[in-house]
């Protein structure tokens, strides 16, 4: 917006130069001399002169002026079709994040939902032992052992909470629009699917199970009682 202001004001400030510029000797001439039309071949031709001497420098000026000009318009015109790219590339990147993580987490669902209704405990000890520890509790050599144990037995949780994690990284590869609001979006899509015990739970689950051995930041155990956001020693 403000760069166009700038090349309407430019392309305005032009043209009344060019005005001026044109009118400005006649002006004087017509000053100088009078505006009485001469019956006289010479004083026309030295007026002939007067003009070529005048206009022929003044037309090479403008010619330079409107280069520049086109010059000026296509820079802004080529920055525009790069920002439209640029901007085009940044939402199909956004979008296909956005995707892959809500498919991992309707899966998720789907499997602790199926668990629910076949009487697997997994969700109730996934809940009772994880939602609410700290960073020494969670590097305990026991919490360890019934976290191998509940992925031994639920394999596809635990996968599919990474693989949520790696699509939902994705939207924070870059701090601006359209990543920044997508991420919230779909971080507090996760809450409304697994609810904040479910994500805080899931999240302590992978640090206690890989011993904070990968730079994950756990963001639901971030804004939880549990912040599992540091390394294992």
């Amino acid at each position: 917006m403000l760069e166009n202001k700038k090349t309407n004001f430019f392309i305005t400030f032009t043209i009344v130069l060019i005005v001026i510029l044109l009118l400005a000797p006649i002006f004087f001439y017509v000053l100088k001399f009078g505006n009485t039309l001469s019956k006289s071949q010479d004083i026309w031709g030295e007026f002939g002169s007067y003009v070529s001497g005048i206009y022929s420098p003044l037309l090479s000026f403008f010619t330079l002026i409107v280069l520049y000009s086109q010059l000026k318009v296509q820079r802004i015109t080529n920055e525009i079709h790069k920002n439209i790219s640029k901007s085009n590339e940044d939402r199909a990147f956004v979008e296909e994040a956005k995707k892959d993580a809500r498919k991992y987490l309707i899966d998720l669902k789907a499997e602790i939902s199926k668990m629910q209704s076949d009487n697997n405990p997994f969700y109730k000890d996934l809940t009772s032992n994880f939602t609410y520890r700290t960073i020494e509790e969670l590097k305990s050599p026991e919490l360890h052992a019934i976290a191998v144990n509940l992925d031994r037995d639920n394999p596809n949780v635990l996968l599919n909470w990474q693989n949520f994690y790696t699509a939902f990284m994705r939207l924070k590869a870059k701090i601006e629009y359209p990543y920044e609001h997508n991420f919230s979006i779909i971080k507090n899509e996760a809450l409304l699917v697994l609810q904040y015990k479910g994500c805080v739970a899931l999240d302590n689950l992978l640090y206690c199970y890989i011993k904070g051995s990968i730079n994950y930041h756990y963001e639901y155990s971030d804004f939880g009682i549990a912040t599992c956001n540091q390394h294992v020693s």
